[in-house]
């Protein structure tokens, strides 16, 4: 599904060109001369491209993403509170691009690959089930880092923690994760 040249709110049939609300079984791709799009209700979409967008992205209701992620360029904005959920296994291309939102990794004992470093200028909160893996190069947080589950997370990926967030478990849950504190 193609967010349109005029955009809109998710789950208004207005903002795709193919005039159809994306299912978590469609990849979302985001062009060059697409619109603003908000995330007005919780939604969910297979793999998302942003490969070529320059508008912005409003996350206001939690967006689970269910396959493969590509930050394209990073010409865009990412603005709201809420998350970008990865809610299934994926391999996550950020291109060098930081995502200027929040994102949450989720899902049920999923594995998550990191094709490039990755850095995330909001929270990164880990809520998954089960054991969750996280493999490959690193993610550097300016933000806040936040576990909310008894998850326990494992792979290579290394955290490193480089802004003014802070770091809280509210859960029982493991990082075991290698985490590189370099901030006060």
């Amino acid at each position: 599904r193609t967010v349109s040249n005029t955009g809109g709110n998710y789950n208004a049939t207005g903002t795709w060109v193919e005039g159809v609300v994306p299912t978590s079984a469609d990849t979302i791709v985001f062009t060059s001369t697409s619109g603003q799009l908000t995330i007005n209700v919780a939604s969910s979409a297979g793999s998302v491209n942003f490969s070529a967008y320059t508008n912005t992205v409003t996350i206001n209701q939690t967006w689970s993403i269910f396959g493969d992620i590509n930050f394209g360029t990073g010409g865009y904005n990412v603005a709201g509170s809420n998350s970008l959920a990865l809610a299934a296994t994926s391999t996550i291309t950020s291109n060098g691009t930081a995502w200027k939102g929040n994102i949450q990794i989720a899902g049920s004992s999923q594995t998550y690959t990191l094709n490039d470093a990755m850095v995330v200028n909001g929270t990164l909160r880990l809520s998954g089930v089960g054991t969750g893996t996280i493999n490959g190069f690193s993610i550097s947080i300016t933000g806040n880092l936040t576990s909310t589950t008894t998850s326990t997370f494992i792979g290579t990926t290394e955290l490193i923690l480089i802004g003014t967030g802070t770091w809280n478990n509210t859960s029982t849950g493991l990082l075991r994760l290698p985490l590189t504190i370099n901030t006060s």
